[in-house]
């Protein structure tokens, strides 16, 4: 399954089986922590909003900063008004609690009201994010004039887009560009950002580089925030994501546990947010090779979903996506490929036919297309998906060995046993230096011994083997699912999408790889489930 990102606060997207994205606070206009400390409403210097309304307003910065979120949308629902400061914050409130509708018309409100306004103008852009419309909040921003939110905002919506060398640099920029504001302000800027960073660091599969940044967010978060808010339930899920990616699978369900109670109790557990962390718990499960266990994580999350979200939102696809996949490894293939086919049109819609979420999920509809022995369609959607992750994330990104090991599989069966060689090779590449107990590259080498074998190639395939199997052996010893008998689930993303809303990508016949959803701050990616596939001995006579 990929990864979901909860739509929280201060990072940027996606979930780990899939990618929605999770709202940077640096994006979305002055921080609320800032106001309370200093007293002062962020519209008053510039003449928004009547001063009789300040004192109702000052009280809801005060309750939000306590993490009581109703009750400071309870306020400024009284005081907002015209007033700009007053609307922004509380589109945020209405985004936090999963009212999307309500969020998006008092954005739309205060940028009718301060078109120039730096707060305004990110807290719009952050809306369309979030409904998936990453493309319009980048426009939105393309001229940030060196305004820390903006730029963070920026970078959120091009991590969505998959423009990670655009997305970084934006990031970048956001940390540069944070010494002007007044400090709170400050901080908030620089823990989105280190998030976005985060996730970029993630979808590249530098997943050193990612926990580093996210561990910097996260205390920063706590130290200024405190550690029962959103701003830090989403930076867990962020760092959640990269341990799931990295097979780190106890951490990575402590982390999701973690940001799942905080938000169940900031906002109660039917929100988007719980639904992407439902979605990322089943995500690990997945990758476990504890499909019992995932479905009803999985199940819970689309269920969530689709109370809360219309029904071609991206991030209800992602969800069903990342069902299927848990249905797919459970036998329940025609359910699973009805759901994968209505995701990827969704999703294509939305994102692009390239974006990598969809690739995922043609990997994984391949995948099922392969089990059922249709494979020269198998065949054709393997490459798809291999392209489009190949513009997006580059040719040695660890997803694109997913859908190579599984072409190589089905080209094997097709009797072109060369080509399967080559797509091994590429595949074992990518890689090169990476710990061979690791599922997804155990895999690789056990699929590539038994094609050496089966092309008369012994001493060849002997020698993979035992790395294969040294492999199993420390998986044991780990006390991990050893990689011939599990199939891993992880996911590109995000995943998926937002951080805590964004959602991602995934899927395979014999064996699976998952990715978690960002909280809802800013896909990838999000994320659904990528599936890998183990090419089973007796299968080899077919």
């Amino acid at each position: 399954m990929t990864e979901s990102n909860p739509r929280l606060p201060n990072c940027s997207r996606r979930q780990d089986w899939t990618a929605a994205s999770s709202e940077s606070f640096a994006a979305s206009g002055s921080s609320i922590m800032m106001l309370v400390m200093s007293g002062k409403r962020p519209g008053q210097a510039a003449g928004y909003g009547p001063d009789s309304d300040s004192r109702r307003y000052e009280v809801a910065l005060g309750l939000r900063a306590q993490g009581r979120y109703r009750a400071a949308r309870d306020e400024l629902l009284r005081a907002a008004g015209d007033d700009v400061a007053a609307l922004v914050e509380l589109s945020r409130l209405h985004e936090e609690l999963g009212e999307d509708a309500e969020a998006e018309r008092a954005a739309v409100r205060a940028v009718e009201l301060a078109p120039t306004s730096p707060d305004a103008v990110a807290r719009l852009a952050g809306v369309h994010r979030i409904n998936r419309r990453p493309s319009e909040a980048e426009a939105l921003t393309r001229e940030p004039h060196g305004h820390g939110g903006l730029l963070a905002e920026q970078g959120a919506a091009l991590l969505e887009l998959a423009r990670l060398d655009e997305a970084e640099a934006a990031f970048r920029a956001a940390l540069g560009a944070t010494e002007s504001l007044p400090q709170p302000t400050r901080d908030r800027c620089v823990v989105a950002a280190r998030c976005g960073l985060g996730a970029v660091a993630r979808e590249r599969g530098d997943y050193e580089s990612a926990e580093r940044q996210l561990r910097e967010a996260i205390a920063e978060s706590e130290r200024r925030f405190g550690p029962d808010l959103l701003e830090t339930a989403s930076a867990l899920n962020d760092l959640g994501m990269v341990f799931k990616y990295a097979g780190r699978f106890d951490e990575a369900v402590e982390l999701y546990r973690r940001a799942l109670a905080i938000l169940e109790a900031a906002v109660g557990d039917a929100s988007p947010d719980a639904a992407s962390l439902y979605h990322n718990l089943g995500g690990v499960e997945h990758a476990r090779g504890n499909y019992d266990e995932a479905e009803p994580y999985a199940r819970r999350a689309v269920e969530i979903r689709r109370a809360v979200a219309r029904p071609d939102h991206p991030a209800l696809a992602e969800d069903e996506a990342a069902y299927a996949s848990v249905l797919h490894a459970l036998g329940r293939d025609d359910e699973a490929e009805q759901l994968l086919r209505r995701a990827i049109d969704v999703l294509g819609t939305a994102l692009g036919e390239d974006h990598p979420e969809v690739a995922v999920q043609l990997n994984n509809l391949a995948s099922i297309l392969q089990r059922k022995g249709e494979l020269e369609e198998a065949d054709a959607v393997y490459r798809r998906a291999l392209a489009a992750k190949e513009r997006a994330l580059g040719p040695a990104h660890p997803s694109v060995a997913t859908t190579l090991n599984n072409l190589a599989i089905v080209s094997r069966k097709l009797g072109r046993l060369d080509e399967a060689q080559a797509l091994y090779e590429r595949v074992l590449a990518i890689h090169h230096g990476a710990d061979a107990s690791r599922p997804h590259v155990a895999r690789a080498l056990r699929n590539y011994s038994r094609l050496l074998r089966s092309m008369g190639r012994a001493a060849e395939a002997k020698s993979l083997e035992q790395r294969w199997k040294k492999a199993e052996a420390d998986a044991v010893l780990k006390d991990e699912p050893s990689p011939s008998n599990r199939r891993e689930s992880a996911m590109q993303a995000d995943e998926t999408r937002d951080d805590f809303e964004a959602h991602r990508l995934a899927a395979n016949v014999n064996e699976a790889e998952a990715d978690d959803e960002d909280m809802r701050r800013d896909r990838l990616a999000g994320n659904v489930n990528e599936i890998q596939l183990d090419d089973d001995e007796d299968d080899d006579e077919s």
